[in-house]
């Protein structure tokens, strides 16, 4: 697909679709007849929004009072003091005042970047163009907008406006495959989806191939380990291009039968023909040792369901210390409650980290060139050198700051990445420590 082009040839949604697909990071500008907007995009993922017309200030003050976290008064005046020199971006000067939390202002911006993107969707008329890069700005701990999460919430926020015409998908129902008189083509190894035909993504494709009558669509987005937002976009995409149909939801795959008490399954003439055990006595050898194999096998069979149970509760504790998220919250559906509880338990990780880094620089005068430091003096354990989701944790230094990136599937996860420096910090940083100047001629006062 080419990068840029026009809006009247090419409808935004495809354009991220495409972009999306392939994983693409930098910055996708599109130009309109009232604005220009820049969105940043992160291993296909958006990770800010900027409007030409509309600064950030203004974006986001407008989302935090709609959200009742900060008053018109607090805001206006928390702008003022940035743009009269406040040092950071205002985004921190609020936290640092404690006006918003950390968390409440992430959320604050992913809606704001969440509402300019479905301004520009709604877009007939334009230009686009996109600039290719390895690393974009964004704000550190944003969570990305995936594009499929934002195509799905787009359908009841904008209805045929945005691009794409409803209804949500039901993730609870079953589906199956149409017979296909032209075949699909995949994104990425069939092309990018500049040519004509059907174009489906390699996830939709796995989708496609194991839909069945009998299972639910979220029990398959389960096995292929897909989010709410990519199965629903799935579903939406397969069911657009009469590649499945809808099948309604499917009964449960295995029914209970109700049997009456076993005393009433036995006839009359069986129950005369029961065995009765004999007494012990009245047994040779042989069937002796047939009995006491008879009863180890008891013993055995009695012993499976504890054992099985104390392995499930084995498994149980190791998912909740190694991934609590994915424990309490384990379907498809859940995964942006399950990334919040993610967020929050590496925020609390990393800020144990900084606050035994910093103690070390009390101590050394500098930060630990690695964080293993930390361990041998007792600051931290080895446990805290992985975040919760068993990643570990690489670390870097310039003496007065540090940065922790988490390794996952071993790629750094710069999105995930912590920053922290002495700068600003009066027991730290030597400019609180540093004497008044003397170059100044002192001043002599003569009688």
């Amino acid at each position: 697909m080419n990068l840029e082009g026009d809006l009247k040839g090419l409808a935004l949604p495809k354009v991220l679709q495409s972009l999306s697909a392939q994983n693409k990071s930098g910055i996708l500008t599109v130009q309109g007849e009232d604005d220009i907007v820049a969105v940043s995009l992160l291993e296909g993922a958006i990770v800010a929004a900027d409007a030409l017309n509309q600064t950030v200030e203004e974006g986001l003050g407008e989302v935090l009072q709609s959200q009742d976290l900060i008053s018109t008064d607090n805001f206006t005046a928390a702008v003022r003091d940035h743009q009269g020199g406040g040092s950071g971006s205002l985004g921190d000067m609020l936290v640092s005042r404690g006006m918003v939390s950390r968390e409440e202002l992430l959320e604050g911006l992913r809606l704001q970047t969440y509402r300019l993107m479905l301004q520009i969707l709604t877009w007939r008329q334009g230009e686009f163009k996109f600039y290719s890069g390895d690393e974009v700005s964004y704000e550190e701990g944003f969570v990305p907008l995936s594009v499929e999460e934002l195509l799905i919430r787009s359908i009841d926020d904008l209805g045929d406006k945005g691009g794409i015409a409803g209804p949500v998908p039901d993730l609870e129902a079953a589906y199956r495959r149409v017979p296909q008189r032209v075949g699909a083509q995949i994104l990425g190894r069939d092309g990018d989806g500049s040519g004509g035909g059907i174009w489906i993504s390699p996830e939709q494709e796995s989708l496609m191939l194991k839909v069945s009558n009998q299972v639910s669509a979220a029990s398959l987005a389960g096995e292929l380990n897909l989010g709410r937002y990519q199965a629903l976009f799935a579903l939406y995409n397969l069911l657009h291009n009469d590649l499945i149909e809808h099948l309604g939801v499917p009964k449960a795959s295995a029914t209970a039968l109700e049997l009456p008490p076993i005393e009433d399954q036995i006839d009359e003439p069986l129950r005369a023909e029961i065995f009765t055990p004999p007494e012990p006595g009245d047994l040779d050898e042989t069937a002796t040792g047939a009995v006491r194999a008879s009863s180890a096998a008891g013993i055995i069979q009695k012993l499976v369901g504890p054992l099985l149970a104390v392995a499930l509760f084995a498994v149980l504790a190791l998912a909740w210390i190694l991934r609590p998220g994915t424990f309490l919250l384990p379907f498809p559906w859940q995964d942006n409650q399950r990334s919040t509880i993610e967020r929050q338990l590496r925020q609390s990780l990393y800020l144990k980290l900084d606050r035994a880094a910093k103690t070390y620089f009390l101590v050394e005068r500098h930060f630990p060139s690695t964080l293993e430091d930390l361990t041998e003096l007792g600051f931290v354990s080895s446990a805290d050198l992985e975040d919760q989701v068993g990643a570990h944790l690489t670390y870097s230094t310039d003496d007065v700051s540090y940065r922790i990136v988490p390794m996952i599937d071993g790629r750094r996860a710069q999105v995930l990445a912590t920053t922290e420096a002495i700068t600003g910090d009066f027991l730290l940083d030597p400019q609180f420590l540093r004497p008044p100047s003397t170059d100044t001629p002192p001043l002599y006062l003569l009688d």
